[in-house]
């Protein structure tokens, strides 16, 4: 080949890389309609899903948290405006029977009512009846063990798996954001602050590793739902160490097996950072999510074993292709600093 035919070839190559450069960035600047259509089918979809008396009664608060989290967050004043209409319509008739008396003895339905205070207001519930039943549960000696379910020593986190620590963490957030809101209830052990920065700093075993890995990843993501109050507050890429790397590196995994599940868990978290469709982890995996959603709304569950398995894909994708809007920040991003600066609990032997 001649000098002039290498310099011709590689200049098709520059204009070639070029082109592709250009399609994607065209591709990935192109998603927002796709993706609010998406939103607005996966929600209807959640709204149906919900209509069978046995799904709201296995997932209850749950089902009432994903209504309002995109009627709280969702950029798109419609989207709002349905997904609220929802989320109270669900709320009313749990929060009746949890101040119901003896509506609350079980630990589930405790963490419910605590999870259903603060957003008391917006959901047009009585809180002045949610908080007598609560205070009323929590009288006794050891409110931290009704917290749990059982006892939970601070020392001994390590000992704990993914799954578990899991649990942990969403009970003490849901603790913590009560006492926000009500700082006479009483204090949980471990509190928040000692879970999260135990994750934090918790080795977390990759996607590919099998079920270690799905543990480590759930409760990984849900630190940055935690941190973010699921999406009310903007996170900075430090408030989540090396949680953010980590979440990088399962992107790939959750591309080559098209994980939809997973991608819209690693998309939510990105987009919680302010990240955009031009983010080239955001682009990739929205675009798989918006492949892989059926006519009706739904994403595929072919593991799943119950009403949480099932909705959960449609449930995470709908959060993650959504725009959102962010809250200035305010007492829970205070509270959250304060959290994570505060000393590590001792670690035992």
């Amino acid at each position: 080949m001649t000098r002039p035919t290498r310099r011709a070839a590689a200049l098709a190559l520059l204009l070639t890389a070029a082109g592709a450069s250009r399609a994607a960035e065209t591709s990935c600047s192109a998603l927002a309609p796709a993706r609010r259509a998406a939103v607005l089918n996966g929600t209807e979809y959640l709204k149906r899903f919900f209509e069978r008396e046995e799904r709201r009664a296995a997932l209850s608060t749950d089902a009432v948290s994903i209504f309002l989290e995109l009627g709280e967050t969702a950029a798109d004043e419609e989207i709002r405006a349905s997904a609220l209409a929802e989320a109270r319509r669900l709320a009313a008739p749990l929060a009746r029977a949890y101040a119901a008396p003896g509506g609350i003895e079980a630990h589930e339905n405790l963490l419910g009512a605590l999870s259903l205070l603060p957003d008391s207001g917006v959901l047009h519930l009585s809180r002045k009846s949610l908080l007598r039943a609560v205070s009323h549960r929590l009288a006794g000696p050891d409110p931290g063990t009704a917290y749990y379910g059982s006892a939970i020593d601070p020392a001994r986190l390590d000992a704990l798996d993914g799954d578990a620590l899991y649990a942990v963490l969403i009970s003490s957030y849901t603790v913590e954001r009560a006492r926000l809101a009500f700082p006479a209830l009483p204090a949980a052990r471990p509190d928040l602050g000692g879970v999260l920065r135990f994750v934090r700093s918790r080795p977390l075993a990759p996607l590919a590793a099998g079920d270690p890995g799905s543990d480590d990843f759930y409760l990984a993501t849900h630190v940055a739902y935690v941190l973010s109050d699921y999406s009310r507050f903007r996170l900075e890429p430090g408030d989540l160490g090396k949680i953010l790397p980590y979440l990088r590196d399962q992107a790939p995994h959750a591309l080559a097996t098209s994980d939809a599940e997973a991608a819209a868990e690693i998309v939510d978290v990105l987009r919680q950072l302010g990240r955009t469709d031009a983010d080239p982890d955001v682009c990739r995996l929205s675009h798989l999510l918006l492949a892989a959603q059926r006519p009706d709304g739904s994403w595929a569950a072919p593991d799943a074993e119950d009403a949480y398995d099932e909705v959960h894909p449609a449930w995470v994708a709908v959060q993650a292709l959504r725009d959102r809007i962010f809250r200035p920040e305010g007492a829970w991003t205070r509270r959250v600093r304060v959290l994570l600066a505060a000393p590590a609990p001792p670690r035992v032997p």
